[in-house]
């Protein structure tokens, strides 16, 4: 079992969940007063998951130092991600900007149009419009109504200058900000390239740390201890998870779990690796299921839920919890980088993480199970069969 402090800890850090529930009925003292709790029970799961991990002391020099190379790799990913969503939004306005600035040459061209035919009939007129109409007028109306005519066409070549002028500061500006999203996009690369050395090096250091593990485990003949050890880190977990969401509900849109059976996405694209029940030993058999999937491949929710664990846990690398209510539980293993923190809400579809090798997987992709009752259940029973 966990230590009792550590129990306490986790009891009482996600039994604030139950306080956290939708705010649209709230005022905005009592949403501010939510957000505190919200942020106090993020706080709370950290310094667990922090326990969890470190009063881990079975773990070996090489095991540790593989825990560490991934949570970088996790780090370095989710630097990544974001430098590719800034990407495809300036790629985004800079083609926005491209279409204005089209639209507002448009509009210059028939301006310096309207200008030219104004210029033109002006000239036409002579530079004494308004004394030749006053000399040549007979009748006072018809002279009235010569000269209100000249205020007008007076008044609409200014207007039409104006217009021209608004335009032409328009399109600068355009060009200006164009130039901008250019150099962001510019910087955006570099970084992005940067950022792809980085995670490519900290790969590299993983490759050589798992070698290192996996010679300490032949050597001390550890491989099959140190699977049985991960089995029963995640069950010590389950348990104090179930026990602490007793009084967690989730908000009455959410359709039941129980409802869903055969009905539900599949968390990831990828074929079967390893079945539900399959050997992982001579002796121990596979509680969830393992989908083979390419590096970084989006992993999404199977249903609304909020996350209830996200860190590193031995064996099964950089893992994602998600209670369902009803005492069901999806669980998310071998990622290379998790998207989403404890006390997160999230809806069916929602990209919680990206697929990996972590956890000292020799492949990427996808570990997964169902939980009901903190009970293993086959997960291909609950998702939607393939065509």
């Amino acid at each position: 079992m966990l230590k009792p402090g550590l129990r306490s800890c986790l009891v009482a850090g996600l039994l604030c969940l139950a306080c956290a529930l939708p705010w649209c009925s709230l005022s905005a003292n009592e949403q501010a007063a939510q957000q505190a709790r919200l942020e106090q029970l993020k706080r709370d799961i950290r310094a667990l998951e922090k326990k969890i991990t470190d009063g881990q002391s079975r773990k070996s020099r090489e095991e540790k130092a593989l825990q560490q190379v991934e949570l970088r790799i996790n780090r370095q990913a989710i630097a990544l991600l974001e430098l590719d969503q800034e990407r495809q939004q300036l790629n985004q306005r800079l083609q926005e900007l491209a279409q204005e600035e089209v639209t507002e040459r448009k509009a210059l061209k028939q301006q310096q149009g309207l200008l030219a035919d104004q210029v033109r009939s002006s000239f036409s007129m002579g530079r004494e419009q308004g004394i030749k109409l006053l000399l040549n007028a007979q009748d006072p109306l018809q002279l009235q109504r010569m000269l209100s005519y000249y205020e007008h066409l007076n008044q609409a070549r200014s207007e039409a200058i104006h217009d021209y002028r608004d335009s032409v500061r328009k399109l600068e500006e355009l060009q200006k900000l164009v130039e901008s999203k250019n150099q962001q996009l510019g910087n955006n690369q570099r970084k992005t390239e940067q950022a792809r050395a980085a995670l490519q090096s900290e790969r590299n250091k993983r490759q050589q740390t798992l070698a290192q593990l996996d010679r300490q485990l032949n050597q001390d003949q550890g491989s099959l201890k140190r699977k049985r050890a991960s089995q029963a880190e995640l069950e010590k977990l389950l348990k104090e998870l179930e026990k602490a969401l007793a009084e967690l509900s989730l908000d009455d849109n959410a359709k039941p779990f129980r409802s869903l059976k055969s009905r539900l996405p599949w968390p990831t694209q990828g074929r079967i690796g390893q079945r539900f029940g399959g050997r992982f030993a001579t002796d121990l058999t596979s509680t969830g299921i393992i989908i083979e999937s390419a590096l970084n491949q989006p992993v999404r929710a199977i249903h609304h839920g909020r996350v209830i664990f996200a860190s590193p846990l031995a064996g099964f690398g950089m893992l994602l919890i998600i209670d369902h209510s009803d005492d069901y539980m999806s669980i998310y293993g071998f990622n290379q980088a998790l998207l989403k923190e404890p006390g997160d809400w999230v809806n069916q579809g929602d990209v919680i993480a990206l697929s990996g090798d972590s956890g000292g997987q020799q492949k990427p992709g996808l570990y997964f199970e169902i939980r009901h009752q903190g009970k293993p259940d086959n997960p291909l029973k609950w998702l939607r069969k393939k065509s």
